[in-house]
């Protein structure tokens, strides 16, 4: 029997994912895909009912090398939100991934990656499979092992599908991806020149700035994107840095200001060594996200 997809909603649009990974044999070798959403759709489950905000999970895939030098292949789960999410909302993502049944390394939080499909949306809640518009066709996506353990994307048409290939009881919708507004436009000025702000404290704090620090502020805050995001001048910064100070512990999620930190922290790194003046603009940028000292510390401790 052919899938009935209802009307089309919107796709968080949040750049920063939560992410996840496993060993792709260990996720889809004898296991079906639906198996693998149920698990992501209980956290998203719970996530939607504690917050009240909209999430998606995305699945792909990625290339990792463990310390021996060995390569394999990881299944990605990317949990994408919009809106100020808090610790404990995240909290429960993080408690259904690591009880499941599959050894997923803990999270981090990473740009969305560029291969991961889009799988279920949690809203209003209720948990949704998602299809996209490909081509003038609507298709759902999975992931599904190859013999020679390659994972692979497998689509399907509404009318070529089968309902037991989904998870049963879940409606079906289309997925769009909208449109930035103005006021996501100034949440990204205001995250880039708070961001640029501390970052040129952190490499200052030592009295001296060496080539690698210069680089990484080059790398990171290019000038053309300044230019773009009018934010260009210092006058412009200095600006939209002051109203960020005051607006982003209060728009920006739990999720979104570990990113920051996280950020901030490979700019105190990016000449190979950490100083504790660096560290302490690190720790003081934190709190004036409304971060713990814990929270940060918890954070970092991944990192080192």
């Amino acid at each position: 029997m052919a899938v009935q997809v209802g009307n089309p909603v919107s796709l968080p649009t949040n750049p920063n994912a939560l992410i996840y990974g496993a060993n792709a044999t260990e996720v889809l070798r004898g296991r079906p895909f639906t198996d693998v959403q149920r698990i992501c759709a209980r956290a998203l489950d719970r996530f939607g009912q504690s917050s009240g905000l909209v999430a998606e999970v995305l699945f792909g895939w990625r290339i990792v090398q463990d310390r021996r030098n060995v390569r394999s292949t990881q299944v990605t789960a990317s949990f994408v939100v919009d809106g100020p999410a808090g610790a404990i909302e995240i909290g429960l993502i993080d408690a259904v991934m690591e009880a499941s049944s599959i050894p997923w390394t803990p999270m981090t939080i990473e740009r969305v990656p560029r291969n991961a499909v889009h799988s279920l949306i949690s809203r209003g809640g209720s948990v949704e499979q998602i299809w996209v518009e490909e081509q003038g066709e609507l298709v759902a996506s999975r992931l599904v092992l190859h013999p020679d353990d390659v994972v692979r994307i497998h689509r399907t048409r509404p009318d070529v599908a089968r309902a037991d290939a989904f998870l049963p009881g879940v409606g079906h919708v289309v997925g769009v991806e909208r449109d930035l507004t103005e006021a996501d436009l100034e949440i990204a000025r205001m995250r880039l020149a708070w961001t640029l702000d501390h970052a040129r404290q952190i490499v200052a704090a030592d009295g001296k700035i060496d080539a690698q620090e210069a680089r990484f502020l080059e790398t990171v805050f290019p000038e053309t994107v300044l230019n773009e995001m009018r934010i260009g001048s210092e006058a412009e910064r200095a600006a939209v840095a002051a109203v960020a100070k005051e607006r982003l512990p209060n728009v920006l999620g739990y999720h979104d200001k570990l990113a920051l930190v996280s950020l901030l922290f490979s700019c105190s790194y990016s000449d190979g060594q950490l100083e504790a003046s660096e560290m302490k603009v690190v720790r003081e940028a934190g709190a004036a996200l409304g971060l713990s000292r814990d929270d940060v510390v918890a954070w970092l401790r991944r990192y080192w």
